[in-house]
C-alpha cells in the first residue's frame, strides 16, 4: 500500500501542493484509485472552501464516490441557497456540508458552524481545515457534533465520515 500526494498542473505549468492524500494500491498499469465502488447512496454535499484546486479535487473526488456537491466559495452563497429554503416547502439542498474554517469576507466558518448547529442541528456536518490543532480541539469542545478533519487528511477519512453520516441519518 502506498500513499500518494496529489499534485495540480497551474496554469503557469507549475506543480502546486494539494491538501489530500488517499491510499492506492500500486498495478501492473498504474495505480488504482478510491472509486464509488460500495459508497452509500448517493448524498447531496454542499461545499464552502475558498481556494479553487481544494474545491476541484473535493468536487471531483465527492463524484467518484458517487455524490453530487454544490462548490461555494464564500459562506455568505452557501446561507443564501440555505436559508431560501425556509420560506418555501422544498426539504434542505444539502445532506451533509463539508466547511473550511477560513473563508473570505464578512463571515467566518464557525459563525457558519455555529449558525448550522442552531438552525439546522439535524445536518450533517464535517469541518476541514489547515488551521493549528490546538484551534481545531477548541471548535470540538465548542461544537462536540461537528466531525472534524485536519488538512492534509486522506481521502479515505473524507469518505468514511460522510458514510458514517449517511449510516446515522439511515
Amino acid at each position: 500500500m502506498h500513499t500518494l500526494y496529489y499534485r495540480l498542473l497551474t496554469k503557469e505549468g507549475k506543480n502546486a501542493p494539494c491538501l489530500f492524500m488517499h491510499d492506492a494500491k500500486t498495478t501492473r498499469r498504474g495505480t488504482e484509485s478510491v472509486t464509488a465502488k460500495g459508497s452509500v447512496n448517493g448524498m447531496r454535499v454542499g461545499v464552502v472552501e475558498d481556494d479553487a484546486l481544494i474545491c476541484g479535487m473535493l468536487s471531483e473526488t465527492l463524484e467518484r464516490f458517487g455524490h453530487v456537491p454544490t462548490i461555494y466559495r464564500e459562506g455568505w452563497a452557501f446561507l443564501e441557497e440555505l436559508t431560501g429554503n425556509y420560506t418555501t416547502t422544498k426539504p434542505d439542498p444539502f445532506d451533509i456540508v463539508l466547511l473550511d474554517v477560513l473563508l473570505p469576507g464578512s463571515i467566518s466558518g464557525v459563525e457558519i458552524i455555529n449558525y448550522l448547529c442552531i438552525t439546522r442541528p439535524e445536518l450533517p456536518l464535517i469541518v476541514m481545515s489547515a488551521i493549528n490543532s490546538t484551534d481545531l480541539a477548541n471548535i470540538q469542545d465548542q461544537f462536540p457534533e461537528v466531525k472534524i478533519l485536519q488538512k492534509p487528511f486522506r481521502l479515505q477519512a473524507l469518505r468514511d465520515s460522510i458514510e458514517e453520516h449517511s449510516a446515522i441519518g439511515a
